[in-house]
């Protein structure tokens, strides 16, 4: 099988395996595993995971608004293909889900998947920017100390600023790039090349958009997604697990920092379904507010398991729905998918 034959597989395995050893070598074992029997799992089934369903359903009522100028499609077939897609990310080495994804779409509703494929491209570019606002709304909390920044009125005009920044990326794209270009001299080349790269694609995607409705649509669905339903689950695994803090303020700021940091660990390559990695960034990030590691390491089995057990159930069960209609080539077809080395996050 080529992907075995690949390097990245391997070092992924090897990050992975590098993580779990990195978050459990200075750790009391009997004390995670007293915690994770002791831990309020019933806050995992009834809140965290219907959360994390609840984001892939977001991301596909988001995707709707990126797929339309190529073809209209109903959320149903764009949930099924997403849950397809990061079910084979949590099954299959090299994150071979995103071209699951394209090709589950295509197969349902008809057509090629290669410009199915370049709009989850651009939604990837998306989910970046979000990621980037996040960062600094991070630091910038942990800088200044103002945990009141966290308000209603504060995050509703981050979506506003963002709807403002689409609409003006869709109208003055040449003169954007100008200034990016200006910003990015400092930085070598091969980086400001590549931020350059990712500003066309999200450039060429907002340009394909038309009327007011779609902008609205991705800003009002990336807030919702990134800014309240993504970070719900981190909520409620600290709190099974017994990590609470004083005040609201302090634990939203400890979620959106704990995610923030999972982000930026599973982002590097690892073994299928971020094992090792989500579980040393949560306990990381989570020893920035005095978090012992026997916690932070059970908040990341909690948090992790609500993402990857249903994700991957509902996803599975889709493919093999769409698995019983294929005929021998379709299936030879999905296989080739699957043995593909080509990174898409490369």
């Amino acid at each position: 099988m080529r992907v075995v034959r690949d390097f990245r597989f391997w070092f992924g395995l090897g990050v992975t395996a590098l993580c779990l050893w990195l978050a459990l070598r200075n750790v009391d074992l009997k004390a995670i595993g007293q915690a994770l029997m002791e831990a309020e799992w019933w806050l995992i089934v009834v809140i965290a995971m219907p959360c994390q369903v609840a984001c892939i359903y977001l991301r596909a009522f988001r995707w709707q608004f990126l797929t339309d100028p190529i073809q209209p499609i109903g959320w149903r077939p764009l949930s099924r293909a997403t849950f397809i897609g990061f079910a084979g990310n949590n099954l299959l080495p090299l994150r071979v889900g995103e071209f699951l994804r394209a090709w589950a779409l295509a197969r349902e509703v008809g057509g090629q998947a290669t410009p199915f494929f370049g709009t989850i491209i651009f939604e990837r570019v998306l989910d970046t920017l979000c990621f980037v606002i996040m960062i600094i709304a991070v630091l910038a909390l942990h800088s200044f100390g103002d945990q009141s920044a966290i308000s209603p009125g504060n995050v509703a005009s981050i979506a506003i600023v963002g709807l403002c920044g689409l609409v003006a990326v869709h109208f003055f794209p040449e003169a954007l790039l100008k200034i990016l270009r200006f910003f990015c001299r400092p930085l070598p080349e091969t980086w400001a090349t590549r931020l350059e790269e990712l500003a066309r694609s999200l450039m060429q995607g907002i340009s394909s958009l038309r009327g007011f409705k779609p902008y609205f649509g991705i800003v009002v669905y990336s807030f919702l997604l990134w800014g309240v339903m993504v970070v719900i689950p981190f909520i409620v695994g600290m709190d099974a697990a017994g990590v609470r803090f004083e005040t609201p303020q302090e634990t939203l700021l400890a979620a959106y920092s704990s995610l923030v940091v999972v982000i930026f660990f599973i982002s590097a390559p690892s073994a299928p379904g971020f094992f090792g990695t989500y579980h040393l960034a949560l306990q990381f990030a989570l020893a920035g507010f005095g978090v012992p590691a026997e916690q932070g390491f059970v908040v990341g089995v909690l948090v992790h398991m609500s993402y990857w057990l249903p994700v991957t159930a509902i996803g599975l069960f889709h493919f093999m729905s769409l698995r019983r209609s294929l005929d021998p080539g379709e299936l030879s077809e999905v296989q080739a998918v699957a043995s593909i080395s080509k990174d898409p996050s490369e």
